[in-house]
C-alpha cells in the first residue's frame, strides 16, 4: 500500500495542536483584556440607553447642520458629572461637520429645541472632535472608530478625580500621603435619574462603596496630628462607625442625616459625615474603621454595603 498522498492521523498530535491553540487564545485574551473591556463599554454605550435629549446644530439661518440623540450613558468624563457619548462618522462626513463646526460665529446649538450658548468645540485629534455641554460630552469620531473611542475614554478616566484628597498647603500634602486602602470598591459612577425604574428611587451618588470595614494607611515624614474628613451616603437609618485602631485616634460624628424612606439603597440615602483625629508617627500608620450595619448581598448590590463614600480628605489637625 502506497502512502503517497495519504493522510495519517495521530490523535496525540491533534490534541497537542488543540491545546496549543487554547493556550494561545488565553494569552491573547489576557493581554488584550483591557482593550476588550473598553471596546465592550464603548459599543454598549453606543447601542444601548434610553433616549434623553436631542441636540440640534443649526446655522444662523436656522438650517440644520446635524442632529444627535443623547441617550442615558453609564460612562462619564473626567469630572464625573458629564455623560460621555460617541458618534461614528465616515471620513467624508466627519470632514464636512468638522468644517462647519469651525464657523463658531454662525452655528447654534439647541437641546430639545432650547438654545444653549455654553458649548465648547474642541479638536482633540485630526479624527476626533469633542463637544462639551453642561451635562454631556460628545465625541465625534472618524475611522478608526473603536481605537480612537477607546483612547478618548482612557484619557477621560486618567483625568478623573478620586474621592481621596488632601486639604492643606503644598508642604503638608507633600509630606502626608495615603499609601493604601481596603474595604472599598473602585469608583462607581453616579446613576442617572432616567435609569431608575422605580418612581421613588433617587440616583446613587458617585463614590466608592464600603463594606463593614474600612482600612486606610497614611504615611508621614514626621510626627504630626491630622484630621480625616469622611462624607458618606448610607441607606442605614441608624448607622454607627467605630475606630478599631489605632487606639489613640478619636472620632467625631458631624451629621447623621435622617431618612424618609425604607433605608434601601437607591430608594433613600442619608448623609453620614464624620471625622477622625489621628496622631501620625514617622512612617506608615494604619487606620481601621468598623461599621455596625450593612445591607444584604443582592444582584444589584454584590457586597455587604455600609454606605457610599463620596469624599475622604486629609488636613492638618490645627484646621479643626
Amino acid at each position: 500500500m502506497s502512502l503517497v498522498g495519504a493522510h495519517v492521523h495521530h490523535p496525540e498530535t491533534g490534541r497537542s495542536v488543540v491545546l496549543l491553540c487554547m493556550v494561545l487564545l488565553v494569552v491573547f485574551l489576557w493581554g488584550n483584556l483591557d482593550k476588550i473591556q473598553y471596546a465592550t463599554l464603548v459599543d454598549n454605550m453606543i447601542v444601548n440607553g434610553k433616549k434623553r435629549l436631542v441636540l440640534d446644530i443649526k446655522d444662523s439661518e436656522g438650517e440644520k447642520i446635524s442632529n444627535f440623540q443623547l441617550a442615558t450613558s453609564d460612562l462619564f468624563d473626567r469630572t464625573g458629572e458629564r455623560s460621555v457619548h460617541f458618534y461614528y462618522f465616515d471620513t467624508e462626513a466627519f470632514e464636512r461637520i468638522s468644517s462647519r463646526l469651525k464657523e463658531k460665529e454662525s452655528i447654534r446649538f439647541y437641546l430639545n429645541e432650547d438654545r444653549i450658548d455654553n458649548v465648547d468645540v474642541i479638536r482633540l485629534h485630526e479624527h476626533v472632535i469633542s463637544l462639551v455641554l453642561p451635562e454631556d460630552r460628545l465625541y465625534l469620531v472618524a475611522p478608526p472608530h473603536l481605537e480612537l473611542a477607546m483612547r478618548a475614554l482612557r484619557f477621560e478616566r486618567k483625568q478623573r478625580r478620586d474621592i481621596f484628597s488632601c486639604k492643606g498647603k503644598n508642604e503638608f500634602c507633600s509630606s502626608v500621603k495615603l499609601v493604601g486602602y481596603g474595604g472599598v470598591t473602585d469608583i462607581i459612577e453616579r446613576t442617572l435619574a432616567e435609569d431608575n425604574n422605580i418612581p421613588e428611587a433617587k440616583p446613587l451618588p458617585r463614590g466608592r462603596w464600603v463594606t463593614d470595614k474600612l482600612g486606610l494607611s497614611l504615611h508621614s515624614d514626621t510626627a504630626r496630628t491630622v484630621k480625616i474628613h469622611f462624607d458618606m451616603r448610607t441607606p442605614m437609618i441608624e448607622q454607627r462607625v467605630h475606630i478599631t485602631r489605632p487606639h489613640e485616634a478619636t472620632l467625631r460624628i458631624l451629621k447623621e442625616g435622617s431618612l424618609d424612606g425604607l433605608g434601601i439603597p437607591g430608594i433613600s440615602m442619608g448623609d453620614y459625615v464624620f471625622e477622625v483625629i489621628l496622631p501620625l508617627k514617622p512612617g506608615s500608620t494604619p487606620v481601621l474603621l468598623q461599621f455596625d450595619i450593612v445591607t444584604e448581598r443582592a444582584v444589584d448590590i454584590p457586597l455587604e454595603m455600609s454606605g457610599i463614600l463620596t469624599n475622604v480628605s486629609v488636613a492638618p489637625a490645627d484646621d479643626i
